[in-house]
């Protein structure tokens, strides 16, 4: 709870994926991939409510062994093409129906283990000091958009118009993007939003790339992992072990 205002965090995690199979459950540093998404966000006082939505029982086992509530999630939300936006909405009307009701809302991927408890802190205190709709994390942007080129059959252009992709970096407008490790909205909003889990008046907190990771293929695993055994768990990603 923050000002007396209550947070919900829900942690998606199927069983599906197709570039690393159950990636979710995968050892990193000695413990399930997922393990240290719930570590974070156990350690975040903000939150009140820490929700798993899964479709597999093996993911599920691990969540529940660290006390966090664990939801069933319909095959019709488990698919490839599945929107986030409607488990979240199957996460709401839920606890809703139960006589839970939540202020903020906090989406916490479990690919992003090296984000810290910092930064989830960070985001609920942004949306509630400047009453943001949104507010997620960013990091400095791998390809500059300035830089980018649109090709159609062999004609290449400019991917923005009059933009000098010639000029150095120090010169060129700083671009970010988002990393997914954090987005915060408020109830109203994310119940009211088609399919985004960010926008209105969005607010923004950076990330380092080396806490930027999205664990989404092997390649992602194998570079967290080094970063993860350079920089060690408790002084750079403030998450404690068991």
């Amino acid at each position: 709870m923050i000002n007396n205002k209550k947070v919900l965090a829900l942690i998606p995690a199927r069983g599906g994926s197709k570039s690393l199979p159950l990636k979710n459950i995968i050892d990193f540093g000695g413990k399930p991939l997922i393990q240290w998404t719930i570590d974070s966000a156990l350690q975040t006082s903000y939150i009140d409510k820490i929700v798993v939505s899964t479709d597999n029982a093996e993911i599920g086992k691990v969540a529940s062994q660290k006390g966090v509530f664990i939801q069933n999630r319909p095959p019709e939300l488990s698919r490839d093409d599945s929107l986030i936006k409607d488990t979240i909405d199957y996460v709401i009307d839920t606890l809703q129906k139960n006589g839970e009701e939540f202020d903020y809302f906090v989406l916490l991927e479990p690919t992003s283990p090296l984000r810290n408890v910092d930064d989830i802190k960070n985001c609920i205190e942004l949306i509630d000091e400047y009453k943001y709709d949104s507010v997620a994390t960013f990091t400095e942007a791998s390809l500059n958009p300035w830089r980018a080129w649109e090709i159609k059959q062999t004609t290449a252009n400019s991917f923005i118009d009059k933009a000098n992709p010639w000029l150095p970096r120090q010169k060129l407008p700083k671009a970010y993007m988002l990393n997914g490790a954090v987005y915060t909205t408020t109830i109203d909003f994310i119940r009211k939003s088609e399919m985004e889990i960010f926008g209105g008046e969005g607010g923004a907190i950076i990330m380092p790339k080396d806490r930027s990771i999205d664990v989404d293929d092997k390649y992602d695993l194998k570079l967290a992992r080094i970063i993860l055994e350079e920089n060690g768990v408790e002084e750079k990603f403030q998450i404690k072990g068991e």
